[in-house]
């Protein structure tokens, strides 16, 4: 007859959790690190805050605090449990590596949640029954998963990775949050997430609404309490990067990274806007006891040259926003930095062509770009093809097909020819004509539309002719770019100092001598950051003018990723390498049949051949 005790989330994980080995590398149970404790008690039932907001670096905190949670609410105040992952596929792989351990190694769920059986629907992947509610993992790409559902618990990963706005219903968190409304007063709704870009990121803004709560550790030497900050975070000519140390903000004192563990311990949470009824707290990975601050230092020397590589850094080991640096650098210093090489030749150092398509109404606009180890990029050629391109079989299309089989000569004597080509689809008068020349060269031609943001510089594939329910068959994968991200890179390479001597740094842009409309074409765009419709700073991107070489060299930068460009190590590069042996061409400069082909396009080859089998029996 007696209630169950009122336990806090971090005291019922401590008595009942038992972490496995397919959780992490220590299994046993289950221990909060001092940082991780008030967050995950405030999610508590009995806690008196209604919202709570994690903005946290990746393996630091969410997930464990999510895992604790739902096993909290199941043993000691049952109700109805929504978890929504960005995608379907998420919610699967949570169901399956973090849920279902976790109920299985726990005694005191596992008597409560109802026993998996083959023809039991009460425990699925998606939806888990319990005496007294029921735990349903679903993906939040699906407007009707918020639908119909009246939830006491909402809790809500990796929101900033969301579809942000739906056309009739708004925003998906919104909705999320609607879910709730029958249960005002023991409600309990937490959003999760790492940040993304300023202006774009739904984690950010509900951060800035919260109490806004860091986490304060001691100084070791003079005790003053500070929030860990990266620029604090100290190396040089005497002491190496792997061996980085954090400067006291008081002291100025250098703090070796073997006495973070005695600040954590005695760190604590202090609310930097202590009158708003939202629970916020910020985590970084500078707190974390596994990952040494000499790790992160070598982490970001690897990824401060390339624009991607740092955001990811940012947004996932910092958990802050990334501001983008949208300032073109004058056209006139682009152009003095010309190579003396001619138009439609490969220098040395380029190891394959891929192309950008532009399509306007009276002509298509092409680059030719080369791209060779540390993702260094050159131009090779930039041609205007002129015709009418809503006319399926005009000059614009016919000159777009000779360039999918020409040859451009190579320094080494080798002849390239294109291994992928992006083309623009955005056009409405020529987008059914685009279209069809993807499928007709399918493999070799990706069929993209620019977009303003997104997690990666390549986005998800959609199916562009049919509805996600019912697919065409041999329907055209519309590939997304984010256009935003591309320009941010871009101008960062060409803000780059000129090298004195040969050699070049990772992600360099070469180019001959063109025409000055090219160079201010390039440069036609400035990032401008104003108050949006909700009230938040967004950025834009605002031209100055004509602007087709710059999307053609970003729709060569989208082909380039899709060949797999930023993963490419040493093999790749060698592979490419041994393909540019100097062969006799009589027919240099002509239509000729490509010398080797690109992986992708052997898949496709393969499949045409033998039909859908697997990889091995390939």
């Amino acid at each position: 007859m007696l209630p169950p005790k009122r336990l806090t989330v971090t005291q019922w994980a401590e008595a009942n959790r038992v972490v496995s080995s397919e959780r992490t590398a220590k299994p046993g149970p289950f221990r909060a690190w001092a940082f991780q404790r008030e967050p995950m008690d405030v999610m508590s039932p009995h806690d008196p805050a209604e919202f709570m907001v994690l903005m946290c670096a990746s393996q630091m905190l969410k997930t464990t605090a999510l895992e604790n949670a739902i096993g909290c609410y199941i043993d000691q105040d049952p109700g109805p449990i929504l978890l929504i992952q960005p995608r379907e596929t998420d919610a699967e792989e949570f169901s399956k590596q973090s849920i279902d351990p976790m109920f299985r190694d726990a005694e005191s769920l596992r008597r409560k949640v109802i026993e998996k059986k083959s023809r039991d629907s009460g425990n699925t992947i998606n939806q888990k029954r319990f005496h007294g509610g029921s735990l349903t993992i679903l993906g939040a790409q699906t407007p009707e998963n918020f639908m119909m559902r009246s939830i006491r618990y909402a809790l809500g990963d990796e929101v900033d990775r969301w579809p942000r706005i739906q056309k009739q219903e708004g925003s998906t968190v919104r909705l999320f949050v609607m879910r709730t409304a029958n249960y005002r007063g023991c409600r309990k709704v937490v959003l999760a997430s790492t940040p993304t870009i300023a202006g774009e990121s739904t984690i950010a803004e509900w951060f800035e609404d919260s109490d806004q709560r860091r986490f304060f550790v001691p100084c070791p030497d003079c005790g003053v309490e500070q929030a860990l900050r990266w620029d604090r975070v100290k190396w040089g000519e005497s002491i190496p990067p792997a061996d980085a140390h954090y400067q006291c903000e008081s002291c100025e004192n250098l703090i070796p990274n073997w006495r973070k563990p005695w600040m954590i311990e005695r760190g604590r949470w202090i609310k930097g806007n202590p009158g708003s009824k939202i629970a916020g707290f910020h985590l970084s990975r500078l707190y974390s006891l596994i990952t040494p601050w000499g790790d992160l230092a070598e982490e970001f020397l690897a990824a401060k040259d390339n624009p991607a590589e740092l955001q990811a850094f940012v947004n996932t080991k910092l958990a802050e926003v990334w501001q983008h640096k949208g300032d073109a650098p004058d056209w006139e210093v682009i152009a003095s930095r010309a190579e003396d090489y001619k138009q439609g030749t490969a220098p040395y150092g380029v190891l394959f062509l891929c192309a950008g398509v532009d399509i306007q109404k009276d002509r298509i606009e092409v680059r030719v770009g080369g791209w060779g180890r540390g993702k260094q990029r050159w131009l090779v050629d930039y041609r205007v093809i002129w015709g009418d391109t809503s006319r399926r079989n005009s000059e614009a299309w016919t000159g777009l097909q000779a360039m999918l089989s020409e040859s451009w000569p190579h320094e080494s004597g080798a002849d390239l020819m294109i291994v992928r080509m992006a083309i623009d689809t955005g056009d409405p008068t020529s987008q059914t004509n685009a279209y069809d020349f993807c499928k007709a060269n399918a493999g070799k031609c990706l069929a993209i539309k620019g977009q303003p943001s997104g997690v990666n510089l390549l986005n998800m594939p959609q199916t562009s002719e049919a509805s996600a329910r019912r697919k065409k068959r041999g329907g055209l994968l519309l590939w997304g770019v984010n256009v935003s991200l591309a320009k941010q890179e871009l101008y960062g390479q060409l803000r780059m100092a000129k090298p004195e001597g040969d050699e070049f740094p990772p992600g360099w842009f070469h180019h001959y001598r063109e025409q000055d409309e090219w160079y201010k074409q390039l440069t036609a765009e400035r990032l401008v950051v104003a108050k949006g419709k909700r009230g938040y700073d967004e950025q834009t991107w605002q031209k100055t003018g004509r602007n087709e070489a710059l999307d053609c060299t970003n729709y060569d930068r989208a082909a380039a990723e899709h060949v797999g460009v930023s993963k490419f190590g040493p093999p790749e590069w060698n592979r490419f390498e041994r393909n540019l042996n100097p062969l006799p061409n009589p027919t240099r400069g002509k239509p000729v049949k490509q010398r080797f082909e690109n992986p992708a396009d052997v898949a496709v080859k393969n499949k045409r051949r033998y039909g859908n089998v697997g990889r091995a029996a390939i």
